[in-house]
């Protein structure tokens, strides 16, 4: 059984039987397997675990410590078809601004920075499909 919806950052999919397909078109789409008990996010290759069920439920183990220049209010992940999976980080301080990081060898790096001023979110759109 899958059960499929759409959120307005990503696709996500709770599947109780096999593990779907991930290929480029299924890039930063989120699984649950809710028979084990894991998130994982799709790379565009291979799922990637996010969260794996333990039998303790007061910790959960880090994948990476992202560090941003300033307080950070908001995240919001998205793909580019061709070029791959984003994360905007939405800064508080102006200087540098607010960061783009590109998913690059399992982890988030920085891509590039955006001059913002007190930014407190970032949404995702796209034009024509594309």
């Amino acid at each position: 059984m899958i059960v499929s919806c759409c959120v307005s950052e990503a696709e996500a999919r709770v599947t109780l039987g096999t593990r779907p397909l991930c290929s480029e078109p299924e890039l930063g789409q989120l699984w649950f397997n809710a028979q084990s008990r894991g998130l994982f996010i799709c790379d565009g290759g291979s799922w990637r675990t996010l969260l794996h069920h333990r039998e303790r439920l007061d910790y959960v183990e880090d994948h990476q410590d992202l560090y941003t220049s300033s307080e950070t209010f908001d995240v919001e992940v998205f793909s580019i078809p061709s070029e791959g999976l984003f994360l905007a980080a939405a800064n508080r301080d102006s200087r540098p601004g607010s960061g783009l990081y590109k998913w690059s060898n399992g982890s988030f790096v920085l891509y590039q920075n955006i001059s913002t001023q007190e930014a407190r979110a970032w949404k995702h759109f796209t034009i024509d499909g594309k």
